[in-house]
């Protein structure tokens, strides 16, 4: 058998770790406010985000599609942009009660996007949660500096998806 530098295999996995949340993190208020049996009923049901107009701002089309059919499932009235400009542009069409906003896209980033929308009196106070891939250190606090409300990764745990949604749409 020979070996050559620089051949071989390589590996890939995926390693999860459980981290524990402070007490001032969104997931344990929405804990507290909405209780188990509430969540669980109106999940099953489909109506856990029912009439909940969400406008969902992604570049990725099979990330439009998941997001777009899950929160539908739901009950929520999806509107859907590819970048922050077509973002700004269907916010001052029509109104929504929160924005899942991706962070890098072309044309105008979720971050550039988010500075536009605040800079808007009538709009400083709309919840935009990031729905973004970047989750190393310090890509949450970035968001949030940014101006965005919340942060919640890709891939999602569906759980504390919906109830991040939940604790911002009412």
């Amino acid at each position: 058998m020979r070996f050559c530098l620089g051949s071989g295999t390589t590996f890939h996995f995926i390693l999860a770790f459980k981290v524990p949340r402070g007490k001032n993190q969104t997931s344990h208020q929405v804990e507290s406010k909405i209780g188990d049996d509430y969540y669980d009923h109106h999940k099953k049901s489909g109506t856990l985000l029912s009439g909940v107009k969400i406008l969902l701002v992604d570049d990725n089309d099979m990330n439009l599609e998941l997001f777009y059919e899950i929160l539908s499932e739901q009950g929520s009235n999806v509107t859907v942009a590819e970048n922050g400009q077509e973002a700004l542009d269907r916010l001052n069409e029509l109104s929504f009660d929160l924005v899942l906003m991706d962070c890098q896209m072309p044309i105008m980033d979720g971050y550039v996007a988010t500075g536009k929308i605040r800079a808007q009196e009538r709009l400083k106070n709309l919840p935009i949660i990031a729905l973004t891939a970047n989750t190393m250190r310090g890509d949450k606090e970035k968001c949030l500096a940014a101006g965005m409300s919340d942060f919640i990764g890709k891939p999602i745990e569906e759980n504390s998806f919906y109830k991040t949604i939940l604790e911002y749409s009412k």
